[in-house]
């Protein structure tokens, strides 16, 4: 995936939240360096693991 939209980036908000509260970690596979940054961007980064 090229882009991220908001609707996506409310989706991983919800989901960081669900982890949280189960006490696991999500892990995000392959992910674009263009939302890598956006996640990055709206601090979600610390909620997820990232792998190549």
């Amino acid at each position: 995936m090229q882009r991220i939209d908001p609707r996506a980036l409310g989706a991983l908000e919800k989901l960081a939240g669900s982890a949280d509260t189960k006490a696991v970690k999500v892990v995000l596979r392959s992910v674009n360096v263009a939302v890598y940054k956006v996640i990055k961007l709206m601090r979600l980064e610390p909620r997820f693991s990232f792998r190549t």
